[in-house]
């Protein structure tokens, strides 16, 4: 999620092929480092994604993510608030937060309010346009989020807040070559705001991978 306030910036990364602790497995671990993103000022009131009348190179989100963001859309009945299900009963993950057959790319909405709010959502929608097909959504913001870890569901609550952020989780994956309509009436705090925007998915050939294979070599560039 991008900060509009950006002045200037660095960037680093990390990768192995070492296990990722909790799940045993050989899957790969990541860590990027951005250091110096501050001194601007915000420049647009709300940033949303997938960006509007843009279009986006990833149909699909496949889990392995902490604080896990699949939680309260397993177990709805767990934040302080239900998140916002278009469909009850549907399957997110495998109950520890391992995505086993992939969902969405989710859709986000952050609002940089100048001090934490608790956020809601009240209502989401997402229609393939071609054929008007609605894709199930597991909608939610901080009141609405929860995970069995308490320091983690802390954390993504606080960054919810921080960022006046909501998230929305499409149940398929989205269609190659296809152009979607979201739809987001969100509880900010104690302003109720509602966004609607359109963005179209990649043909299947210029999807991008979501798993990038470590390189034999790593270079270090300063």
């Amino acid at each position: 999620m991008t900060d509009p306030r950006v002045a200037n910036g660095g960037f680093g990364i990390y990768k192995d092929a070492g296990p990722v602790p909790g799940y045993g497995d050989a899957y790969g671990r990541s860590w990027a480092n951005l250091p110096n993103l501050y001194g601007g000022t915000a420049s647009v009131p709300y940033l949303l994604f997938p960006a509007p009348d843009r279009e986006v190179a990833l149909e699909r989100y496949q889990g392995r993510e902490n604080p896990n963001p699949t939680a309260p859309c397993s177990n709805p009945d767990r934040p302080p608030q239900r998140p916002f299900l278009t469909q009850e009963g549907l399957t997110w993950d495998d109950g520890t937060g391992v995505v086993r057959t992939p969902i969405g790319l989710p859709l986000t909405l952050q609002t940089f309010p100048t001090s934490p709010v608790d956020t809601q959502v009240l209502e989401a929608r997402l229609t393939r346009l071609s054929d008007g097909a609605p894709n199930p959504l597991c909608a939610y913001g901080s009141s609405q989020y929860w995970e069995e870890r308490d320091s983690y569901r802390e954390k993504a609550s606080m960054i919810l807040r921080i960022w006046g952020a909501v998230i929305a989780f499409p149940h398929e994956p989205l269609t190659p070559g296809a152009e979607y309509e979201a739809y987001l009436k969100v509880r900010l705090g104690a302003e109720v705001r509602e966004f609607t925007w359109r963005f179209r998915v990649a043909t299947q050939g210029d999807l991008r991978p979501l798993r990038v294979e470590p390189a034999p070599e790593f270079q270090e560039v300063r």
